[in-house]
């Protein structure tokens, strides 16, 4: 009983740890997105499992010029899937617009990736002057960093 134990414990710790010997506190907690000819920036970021592979998780969203003067969202909406496996994603998570004055922002509760994989997500960004698409795609490994593969902002 006590190897068994021991194993169990080994594979706590270790579970922790990938190949390069990376906990998952040293992986990012967010990812910024610009956009020169729109003159914004988006940045998402998490408390914590950012863009790890089966952790709930839940983002907060930010709309900036690129000199950092926030831009208020008015709506935003939230979808992805995986197009190789032409399936989308397996949770429906929610969005909640906040406004706080300067800070505004937006809130995605919900969000898990199922498996290792490339990734297409969008936002739909409405604020009071214009919409905006910003389309990524990402490469997502067990205990690795997300690889993030291409970023496109549109104008809608």
């Amino acid at each position: 009983m006590n190897v068994l134990k021991a194993l169990i414990l080994l594979f706590i710790v270790f579970s922790r740890v990938n190949a390069e010997g990376v906990t998952e506190s040293q992986l990012p907690a967010s990812e910024r997105f610009y956009s020169d000819q729109l003159d914004l920036q988006v940045e998402i970021r998490a408390v914590e499992h950012f863009m790890a592979i089966n952790q709930l998780q839940h983002w907060n969203v930010s709309l900036m010029r690129l000199d950092g003067t926030p831009v208020v969202i008015e709506s935003l909406t939230f979808d992805g899937g995986m197009p190789a496996h032409r399936h989308g994603l397996p949770t429906t998570p929610k969005v909640v617009v906040t406004d706080s004055g300067a800070e505004s922002g937006a809130e995605i509760r919900g969000i898990r990736f199922s498996m290792p994989g490339v990734w297409r997500l969008v936002l739909g960004i409405e604020t009071k002057d214009t919409g905006v698409m910003l389309q990524f795609e990402t490469d997502l490994r067990y205990g690795q960093a997300p690889s993030f593969i291409s970023a496109e902002f549109r104008e809608l």
